[in-house]
C-alpha cells in the first residue's frame, strides 16, 4: 500500500478533480453535463466512488495488517547501502575531478551509479514536489508537456496517454515523455499504467 506522501501532485490533483466530478457534475433536460452545486447522491455511491479511487491508486492495504506510526513525510524505499556508498564515492571523485578542471569517462559501471542517482533524486522530488514544490526533471517554473492538462495528459508524470475515469482508453497509445524522460522507453510507460492499475 503506498502511503498519500508517496502521491504527486498530479496524482493528487486526479483525485480530486475525480471526487469533484463525482459529487457535482450532472445531466440538464437535454443531456448536457452541468455542474449543479445541489446534486444529490447516496452515501454509498459516494463511499464506492472513494475506495475505487484509492484503490486505482494503490492507496488500499493488500491484507489486514497493525497499524504502523506515521511515516516520514520524505520516506524512501530502503535504500541499498552499499550501492548507495559507491555513488557517493563517485559523487566525490567526480567533485575532485571537476575543481581541477579535469575531464571523466564513465565506465559502464559508473553509469549505472549515475542512473541511480539521478532515479533516486526523482524519487525525492516526487515526494517533494506538493511540500515544496520540487522538480529536478525540469528548470523551475516550466510544466512538462505529459503533465499539461489535456487529452494525452494521463495524470502519471512522464506518461503520454488518454485516460478515461481512470482507466486507458481503448485503443490509446501510451508513450514515454521525449521531454522529461521519466521512462527509457514506450514499454517501460505502459508497464507503469499496468502496475498502477489504469491499464
Amino acid at each position: 500500500m503506498r502511503q498519500p506522501s508517496e502521491l504527486s501532485y498530479l496524482d493528487l490533483q486526479q483525485i480530486v478533480e475525480s471526487i469533484q466530478r463525482f459529487l457535482y457534475i450532472d445531466q440538464d433536460d437535454a443531456g448536457r453535463e452541468i455542474w449543479d452545486p445541489d446534486k444529490e447522491w447516496s452515501g454509498a455511491d459516494v463511499c464506492e466512488h472513494l475506495a475505487h479511487m484509492l484503490s486505482l491508486h494503490q492507496l488500499v492495504p493488500e491484507a489486514s495488517r497493525p497499524v504502523a506510526g506515521r511515516p516520514h513525510p520524505y520516506g524512501l524505499d530502503p535504500i541499498d547501502g552499499p550501492a548507495f556508498r559507491k555513488q557517493r564515492q563517485l559523487l566525490l571523485s567526480l567533485a575532485t575531478l571537476a575543481r581541477e578542471g579535469e575531464t571523466y569517462r564513465a565506465s559502464s559501471a559508473d553509469q549505472d551509479l549515475l542512473d541511480g542517482l539521478v532515479n533516486l533524486t526523482d524519487v525525492i522530488a516526487d515526494q517533494a514536489h506538493d511540500k515544496h514544490g520540487v522538480d529536478c526533471l525540469l528548470e523551475p517554473g516550466i510544466t512538462c508537456d505529459c503533465q499539461k492538462p489535456g487529452y494525452f495528459c494521463s495524470g502519471v508524470p512522464g506518461i503520454v496517454a488518454h485516460v478515461e475515469n481512470g482507466q486507458l482508453s481503448s485503443g490509446s497509445k501510451v508513450e514515454s515523455c521525449d521531454q522529461c524522460q521519466r521512462y527509457p522507453s514506450d514499454q517501460a510507460a505502459r508497464d507503469k499504467l499496468v502496475e498502477l492499475g489504469i491499464v
